[in-house]
């Protein structure tokens, strides 16, 4: 018994060590609960990552954003730019979460946003839920790719997919 909790304890330090390395040049402070037209953007977080987006790679998530109908408003690309850019980016409703997570995975299996997309949107409540009930949170987001994943795309959602394939294609050839 006290072997197993400190093998538990150890391994718990280790993971604890393994991430803090990891996270250590990413991090930088920011001011909290940062305020426009009255809308809460941050609560109690005192750290956020680097901009990781260029501004091209920025206007071509808001288009594709905007041309699948992701969300229940229409983005500005200046506006998101200058607001990812400050780390102040506003809440958005999700017009249909099993796309808003299918689209997200899709360009996270492509490097083009970070691996950790679910946990910075449910921890910066950046998106409310389709039904307008709740923010996003990361096991909505998980369960939800986690069901779709065993679903067989019908038409429409191959034309989602092919969408969202193009406009993959249009950031990486920038990269190049």
């Amino acid at each position: 018994m006290c072997l197993t909790l400190s093998i538990q304890s150890g391994f718990s330090m280790l993971l604890d060590d393994f991430y803090t390395a990891d996270l250590q040049n990413t991090i930088t402070p920011i001011e909290p609960n940062q305020t426009s037209s009255g809308i809460s953007v941050l609560s109690d977080f005192n750290f956020s990552t680097e901009p990781l987006l260029d501004r091209h790679t920025l206007d071509l998530i808001v288009q594709l954003a905007n041309e699948v109908c992701l969300f229940k408003e229409v983005l500005n690309a200046d506006d998101v730019a200058g607001r990812y850019a400050k780390d102040t980016l506003l809440t958005v409703a999700s017009k249909n979460n099993t796309r808003l997570v299918l689209l997200l995975d899709k360009l996270a299996s492509h490097d083009v946003i970070s691996y950790n997309w679910q946990s910075v949107i449910a921890r910066k409540r950046l998106i409310i839920s389709s039904s307008g009930k709740k923010h996003l949170t990361q096991h909505d987001m998980s369960s939800t790719l986690n069901r779709i994943k065993d679903t067989t795309p019908n038409v429409a959602d191959k034309q989602f997919l092919a969408t969202i394939d193009k406009y993959i294609v249009l950031i990486k050839s920038r990269e190049v």
